[in-house]
């Protein structure tokens, strides 16, 4: 069934730059569904990626997008909609586009591209879609 062919999609999803999943999302478009996946490499205190800053807890990782194929079998392609990824709990679908939070703001991103922002500075710790509003 469905869920189990998901669960395969997650097993064959491999991190960008190596780095661990820490948010996914699935999305449904028209009769298309894609994985939206997003990393981050700095977790630990005294952790270092060139070119972060201390308030910079998104530095390092990706955001992804994998198309979900009919038949599935191997490592999906995916493309790389962001250099910087997200932290656990900060990634969400709601209905049209998927939204990430980082420490300046909050990014919105299609299947191809990202699509806008939202700047406020100031930690994000969750983020949910309930409705038309964010939690």
């Amino acid at each position: 069934d469905k869920a189990d062919e998901l669960l395969v999609v997650c097993g064959s999803v491999k991190p960008p730059r190596s780095a661990p999943c820490v948010a996914l999302a699935f999305a449904s478009f028209t009769e298309e569904t894609y994985l939206f996946v997003g990393s981050q490499v700095r977790r630990f205190a005294g952790d270092r990626v060139e070119g972060d800053s201390d308030d910079d807890d998104d530095a390092g990782g990706q955001v992804v997008c994998s198309k979900i194929p009919d038949a599935i079998s191997g490592t999906l392609p995916s493309s790389v909609l962001d250099e910087r990824g997200c932290g656990p709990g900060l990634m969400s679908f709601d209905g049209e586009k998927i939204i990430v939070a980082r420490s300046d703001g909050l990014y919105l991103y299609a299947t191809d591209e990202r699509r806008g922002a939202l700047g406020f500075d100031g930690p994000k710790t969750a983020l949910s879609c309930l409705g038309d509003g964010l939690v």
